[in-house]
């Protein structure tokens, strides 16, 4: 069962919404754990074991930290235990999915750093312990946003499941959101991805320069989709349940600059990373030499976030040069160019990025970068190409008008003039689309 099937969506999460609207106020967290176990169960039993023992044991970890506090000998040693161990458990369970021995367990990112992060703020003082283990299980494990997050603090969480109550606005919202992930997920994420496929099995030898960035552009479509549907889907269901769960991607294609592109991907672990590694670790940009190696330091960790691979590494590294650029001399050449060179730039630079990010081994990746540029192939496109273009040409086009924002502003202005047709027209789409992500499932 995933929250993008037929049994998530007519079973489980009607069944868990009605439990949780017929309960006393006082027992609806209780339902979401509940609901979150059996969930994780349906994916993984021996992973949710894993889970359990892992957010267990931070859920005890956390006592000594709040009772000795900052400083203390037993509130370091319990905060470092915290951290060694949920970076080891990622690290190992990362690696070990790479050599194809096991699947990746679902979530396992989310709640280890989620827990971290509750473990190292309880650690400075800033904020209160979680003494409920049903809300700590929640507050790490909620069956939302346990494929991509967000990655939420203690602070943003703890006090939304003190008042559990869903609003009607926020269920309609939650709603809209959902059907939005579903239908990045399901129609545009797996189609593009299945193009995306069909390029790359066109023979190394007859690989073309248009062939290789169709491949990598459906790539770097069917990731950003497939990460930003499940945000989506993770804030639509945390608000019919009355959370409210920050945004992940903001429209990061449309950025004029790779550190905007940065800034606007996965937007929680960016901000993980820089307050738990770059904060702790107190670097300042003192110098180029400084500023080029924390920068680096950020990208390459973000990198790894997505699995302990020497691609994604590299492919962190990579927007990390194209950033320390920016941030060194972007004042003197990036910015007096016109906003649509700027995008152009940088969606060039994305691209040639997700060369790597996309690819199997860092020889792929070099095969790709130098067809993109012409080198060792003499042909631009041919009829392979064309006929695979000229058949997904619409989902190619829709894939590129979504992630631009303009149907999402072309909205906004429509509903500051005409409000009721605004909201009719909404009802419609989202039904309609609705009705469309059932068709695919």
């Amino acid at each position: 069962m995933d929250v993008f099937s037929l049994p998530f969506l007519f079973f489980f999460l009607p069944v868990t919404g009605l439990v949780f609207c017929l309960v006393p106020r006082r027992f609806r967290v209780f339902v979401l754990f509940v609901a979150s176990a059996f969930f994780y169960a349906m994916k993984s039993p021996a992973g949710l074991g894993v889970m359990a023992a892992s957010v267990g044991m931070d859920y005890l970890l956390a006592r000594p930290i709040f009772l000795y506090g900052k400083g203390s000998r037993w509130g370091k040693a319990a905060v470092t235990a915290g951290a060694v161990k949920n970076i080891l458990l990622f690290i190992c369970l990362s690696s070990v999915s790479q050599l194809d021995l096991i699947e990746m367990p679902l979530g396992v990112t989310v709640y280890c750093f989620t827990s971290l992060g509750y473990l190292v703020d309880l650690y400075n003082g800033e904020t209160d312990p979680i003494t409920s283990g049903y809300d700590y299980g929640v507050f790490c494990c909620f069956f939302g946003k346990l494929y991509v997050g967000p990655i939420v603090s203690a602070n943003q969480f703890r006090g939304q499941l003190q008042r559990l109550r869903p609003s009607l606005s926020l269920m309609g919202q939650g709603f809209v959101w959902l059907c939005h992930g579903l239908a990045k997920k399901v129609i545009l994420a797996d189609g593009v991805l299945a193009l995306g496929e069909e390029f790359k099995n066109i023979p190394y030898q007859e690989k073309t320069v248009t062939a290789v960035w169709l491949l990598v552009i459906c790539y770097l479509f069917s990731t950003y989709y497939t990460l930003s549907g499940f945000s989506d889907m993770a804030r639509g269901v945390g608000a019919l349940f009355g959370m409210e769960l920050p945004e992940n991607f903001h429209y990061p294609l449309q950025a004029d600059s790779v550190t905007d592109f940065f800034s606007r991907f996965n937007i929680s672990a960016n901000r993980f990373v820089r307050k738990y590694v770059y904060g702790a670790l107190s670097a300042e940009d003192n110098g180029p030499l400084s500023t080029t190696l924390n920068i680096l330091l950020i990208t390459i960790l973000m990198g790894l976030w997505y699995g302990v691979n020497i691609n994604y590494l590299t492919w962190g590294g990579v927007l990390g040069i194209f950033i320390v650029l920016e941030t060194l001399y972007g004042e003197k050449f990036f910015q007096p160019l016109p906003p649509f060179f700027r995008r152009l730039y940088t969606f060039v630079a994305v691209v040639f990025s997700f060369a790597i990010y996309s690819s199997d081994s860092i020889s792929q990746a070099l095969f790709y970068l130098k067809t993109m540029v012409g080198l060792g192939t003499s042909r631009l496109w041919d009829n392979q190409v064309l006929y695979l273009l000229t058949s997904n040409w619409l989902l190619l086009a829709l894939c590129a008008v979504f992630c631009s924002g303009f149907i999402s502003r072309q909205g906004k202005r429509l509903q500051a003039r005409w409000l009721l047709l605004s909201q009719l027209g909404s009802l419609a789409v989202n039904l309609c689309l609705f009705i469309a992500v059932l068709a695919f499932l």
